[in-house]
């Protein structure tokens, strides 16, 4: 469109003036400036906008691939843990002290309750 404006301008000109007066005598630098800051715009909005998404689809990609790869990993941790995890007895002293221990938290927490000291 401009190209149009620019060589009928150049078509208008006399043959007498030189050819070099009507290129330098453009009124539609204004024009072209509008334009390109314009398209310029419109070009920044959908860079914008494409690398917004493009954000949000790697981000969710990620998240995505993290909760499998940590459920894997559960997955393999508690298989593991099961098969090596065997049913035994637990010494019978041990279980005289861990019996001692909770009769003497018993008996704290009633001294502490019957003089108000919670």
């Amino acid at each position: 469109m401009i190209w149009r404006r620019i060589v009928k301008k150049e078509e208008m000109v006399d043959e007498e003036e030189a050819p070099n007066d009507a290129i330098l005598d453009i009124p539609y630098v204004d024009e072209i400036k509008y334009m390109t800051v314009k398209k310029i715009k419109e070009y920044g909005y959908v860079v914008l906008l494409s690398s917004i998404r493009m954000s949000m689809k790697s981000t969710h990609a990620v998240k995505k691939a993290s909760k499998e790869v940590a459920e894997i990993v559960k997955n393999s941790l508690l298989k593991g843990s099961k098969e090596s995890e065997d049913p035994k007895e637990v010494s019978k002293f041990l279980q005289l002290v861990t019996d001692y221990k909770h009769k003497i938290k018993k008996i704290k927490r009633k001294i502490r309750e019957e003089e108000g000291l919670n």
